[in-house]
């Protein structure tokens, strides 16, 4: 059944599905620039995924296929998207640095 839009908790569970894999993988800078060049033809880019369902839809689940067109037909939902990866990305760098801030040398 084709749907027409996502839900406000579909969109979101995408969004962070997809940040996560993209920072976990340590490629937010290929994904920063992928998304942002192709931000303005956003909805030619979730028509090709409809386009492209059918083969696609029996590797990764033509709901799934259906759901990642939806989302990337709004240049909201990339935005969105570019948003979590940077807030992921520095979480981690934070982590790895211990979490801790710097100390503050020479004060009394």
């Amino acid at each position: 059944m084709l749907r027409d839009e996502l839900t406000a908790e579909q969109r979101d569970e995408i969004t962070e599905k997809l940040a996560q894999r993209v920072v976990k993988r340590r490629l937010e800078s290929v994904a920063t620039l992928f998304l942002e060049l192709n931000k303005p033809i956003a909805f030619i880019g979730g028509q090709a995924l409809l386009v492209g369902a059918p083969i696609f839809g029996t590797l990764f689940g033509y709901e799934n296929m259906q759901r990642l067109a939806l989302y990337f037909q709004s240049p909201e939902n990339v935005e969105r998207l570019l948003v979590r990866i940077e807030e992921l990305s520095q979480e981690r760098d934070a982590q790895e640095k211990g979490g801790a801030e710097p100390s503050a040398e020479g004060s009394p």
